[in-house]
């Protein structure tokens, strides 16, 4: 469902109540405000409300990042991480150093937080062709990512929408995904629902 400029409103301004936006420089919140309305008027939450700031497919609201499922499997969740750290750090987030490892033989891809906190992203000897590889990609960057907020005791996690090249991955408290959830937007602008046999 496409909102109505009005309706699209009422959902920014309720989202602002419960700090949607507190995450915005104060140059970027009207923009940030506009760029979620527009949004909701084309029926997504997400999609297009991504700017790109700095060279990085980031929302205003520093809430929203691009996450395309095939970039992440080939290598790209460090530069993601990176992209996130100022919000993950402001969400108490240790994270200083963030590395790759692919293995001696390239057959793992996995992230090394701080020299030590592995993660594992993907296994090319037990996953290599599996028609899933960035779907496998995505929802163990989102894991990560959770992990990360758990063990920070933040009451942010992060939730992926979309997926494919149309990736996306959005920081939220469990009100704001409560409420998101209940919008009437377009299947595709859904969150996607945790697949536990990739994690």
């Amino acid at each position: 469902m496409s909102y109505t400029y009005n309706q699209a409103k009422k959902v920014v301004d309720d989202l602002e109540r419960m700090g949607f936006f507190s995450y915005s420089f104060c140059c970027d919140l009207e923009p940030a405000k506009k760029e979620l309305c527009n949004a909701l008027e084309s029926g997504s939450f997400a999609t297009n409300g991504l700017s790109e700031i700095e060279h990085k497919i980031i929302s205003f609201d520093r809430r929203c990042y691009g996450a395309d499922n095939e970039d992440l499997a080939e290598a790209g969740v460090a530069g993601l991480l990176e992209t996130m750290k100022p919000i993950l750090i402001r969400e108490g987030v240790l994270i200083g150093s963030i590395e790759e490892n692919f293995g001696e033989d390239k057959s793992i891809y996995e992230i090394i937080i701080n020299n030590h906190i592995k993660f594992p992203i993907f296994n090319n000897q037990e996953e290599s062709g599996s028609p899933d590889s960035w779907t496998i990609a995505f929802v163990r960057t989102i894991k990560l990512l959770n992990t990360l907020l758990t063990d920070a005791s933040s009451s942010i996690r992060a939730y992926g929408v979309n997926g494919g090249n149309d990736g996306e991955i959005v920081l939220l408290t469990q009100e704001m995904h409560d409420y998101i959830a209940q919008l009437d937007l377009e299947p595709q602008n859904k969150f996607i629902s945790p697949i536990p046999e990739y994690e």
